[in-house]
């Protein structure tokens, strides 16, 4: 079973100051794949229900004295295909109500799990419980709410959480609803939300978590011809899903395919699919339409899930595909993808983004925000967990949140993130990992060695390349120019310049200049820029690739970036020692790789596995 996590989307709201019963605007584009969560908070009556649609079900209830608190609840029900416009929220003829409707996208059909918090009085915080998820994957809600007394009061955001709603009838209720992600069954602690503008005469909360539901069976692998990629020494299997939904489309038995991935960077997929006839034709048309009117599948919508020995590697978003014949070959599709972070440099913000705080816990709501859309909610999972380095992340309508991802993280302060898949109790999970300041498992190590004395090694080719045309003695970022007077030419902010200890060794000045890629005008954050890139590529950078072969049961895999690779070389260039030691025996991060599948004119897979210039003994 594949799944993706669930989601909170953009909520409805309304309120009741009047008594008796009041309607909520029902959310849109709803499927019976939405969970639906309606939080509401009455102040007196001793009434609260919901209905519209279908049956609700309260799910957690907590009240006070029926004067002053009768209801804080939450109901549930799974949507469906043909939602109402609206809902009806029934109170007593003299409340005074509120109510939150939260839509969860790839939520599970079972109800979700939920803790009634304690009753507070006369107290300016109220606090939503502790609860443990059943499940990795999710989405964790809280709900707190309370009487302000006549005043009009406000919510505090907690830290690492995103906020859906803060919401007031009149002067007589008030109530927040926040959210984060499940990425584990580890308990999670009591949260405090704070009002501000009066103490609250009576509050409560709740603390629910929605799971993410499964979304397909995956179909019983068939049997492998004897043209695919599987024939080798390893088995591959190439499966092609819906990216939004993940339901599956159908296998491709590709030819000559390479796949590869990169910290920081989106990894790149390629592979020819030949159609030698019309049988072969009509079923890849089905993936492939040939029709360019039918949306119902191709480039675009699909992503490919390859498989290595029943084990997942990266997914790809497939955003070209070529077909041709020419005079040397028959029909054949060439298709081209990207791993999943690729994809979010294909989104826009609609509207400025800011998020502050931990700059994990900010790169996270970014991701968040992107995917409060379901027609560009991919399910990524965001790891929860801290850095310890406060930063602002902003950005304008128009930037692309791959871009502001990708340069946020690249700062002297920054962090590194990979997208890794992981198969858990039969569910595929898409988890954006994060590494601050960089994703480093030392305590890992590959080993792979070169072949000597008779004895047959792995590695068969090395890399080293260090070029000052890559690289700078002296680094400068340009960024934006200050709005000002249309009349008066206005001048770019710049960092100051950042000098390399190569000068103070005697080396040259080599100068690099480079735009900010968002034009920042902001100086911390161009000069925390200078030094990313002085640290990355000091002057005459070292970049060192070895070509190797990968066992069937090699310990190399889909999430080993990070991870360390240990070289032992044998060559003229790093020959063996007079004691018979290895000259080159290092341990090296694996930051990048690519994996050249097994096909007939080779049956071994072979990798290209690129390592940081940094070395770890």
């Amino acid at each position: 079973m594949s799944a993706m996590a669930a989601t909170p989307l953009t909520p409805k709201t309304a309120i009741g100051p009047n008594g008796g019963p009041f309607t909520v605007p029902a959310p849109a584009g709803m499927t019976p794949r939405h969970a639906l969560l309606a939080f509401i908070v009455v102040d007196s009556g001793g009434i609260a229900n919901i209905t519209g649609g279908g049956t609700w079900q309260r799910l957690g209830h907590v009240e006070g004295p029926t004067t002053h608190l009768s209801a804080v609840d939450v109901w549930w029900r799974m949507a469906t295909a043909s939602e109402p416009t609206t809902y009806t929220v029934t109170q007593g003829s003299g409340a005074d109500g509120a109510v939150v409707i939260v839509p969860v996208a790839n939520a599970a059909s079972t109800p979700p799990k939920v803790v009634e918090g304690a009753l507070f009085s006369n107290s300016v915080a109220v606090v939503t419980p502790g609860i443990t998820p059943n499940s990795p994957s999710g989405a964790e809600i809280r709900f707190a709410a309370g009487i302000p007394n006549h005043a009009t009061v406000s919510w505090s955001n907690p830290l690492s959480f995103v906020e859906l709603a803060d919401i007031q009838s009149a002067d007589n209720v008030s109530g927040a609803v926040c959210w984060r992600p499940v990425t584990s069954t580890a308990a999670v602690g009591s949260v405090a939300h704070i009002v501000s503008g009066a103490t609250l005469t009576y509050g409560a909360g709740l603390t629910v978590i929605v799971a993410s539901g499964a979304e397909h069976e995956t179909p019983t692998p068939p049997s492998f011809p004897a043209f695919t990629p599987a024939k080798g020494t390893t088995r591959w299997r190439y499966t092609v899903h819906d990216l939004l939904t993940g339901s599956y489309f159908g296998d491709i038995y590709p030819r000559d395919p390479s796949l590869d991935d990169r910290i920081g960077e989106p990894g790149q997929f390629s592979a020819q699919l030949p159609i030698p006839n019309r049988g072969i034709a009509a079923r890849y048309n089905e993936i492939f339409p040939a029709d360019i009117a039918d949306l119902s599948a191709g480039p675009g919508r699909l992503v490919v899930h390859p498989w290595r020995n029943g084990v997942l590697y990266p997914i790809y978003w497939l955003h070209t595909a070529v077909t041709e014949q020419t005079a040397r070959q028959g029909v054949v599709m060439n298709l081209q993808g990207c791993t999943l972070d690729g994809y979010l440099a294909q989104v826009c913000l609609t509207s400025p983004f800011f998020a502050g705080g931990d700059q994990l816990t900010a790169a996270g709501q970014l991701v968040l925000d992107m995917q409060s859309n379901p027609a560009s909610n991919i399910g990524l999972t965001v790891q929860a967990g801290t850095s310890g380095v406060a930063r602002n992340l902003e950005g304008k309508v128009d930037d692309r949140y791959g871009d502001l991802l990708q340069n946020f993280a690249r700062s002297e302060v920054g962090f590194e993130y990979v997208v890794n898949n992981r198969v858990s109790g039969g569910s595929i999970f898409r988890n954006l990992e994060f590494g601050a300041p960089r994703i480093d498992f030392p305590d890992v190590q590959h080993v792979f060695t070169q072949a000597r004395q008779g004895v047959a090694g792995d590695i068969t080719g090395w890399r080293e390349e260090r070029s000052a045309m890559r690289g700078a003695t002296r680094w400068g970022i340009v960024g934006g120019t200050p709005s000002e007077d249309g009349s008066v030419a206005g001048t770019p902010v710049r960092s100051t310049l950042i000098t390399t200890p190569h000068i103070a060794a005697g080396w040259p000045i080599i100068d690099r200049r480079l735009q900010h890629p968002t034009q920042s005008t902001n100086a911390t954050t161009l000069q925390q820029y200078a030094q990313y890139w002085a640290a990355r590529a000091p002057g005459a950078p070292r970049v060192f690739s070895a070509d190797v072969i990968l066992g069937k049961g090699t310990t190399l895999g889909p999430t080993s970036l990070g991870e360390y690779v240990r070289f032992i070389l044998n060559n003229p260039r790093y020959p063996i020692t007079s004691s018979g030691g290895a000259s080159f025996n290092v341990a090296q991060r694996l930051i990048g790789w690519q994996i050249t599948p097994a096909q007939r004119r080779s049956g071994k897979d072979r990798a290209k596995l690129i390592t940081a210039q940094e070395a770890a003994e």
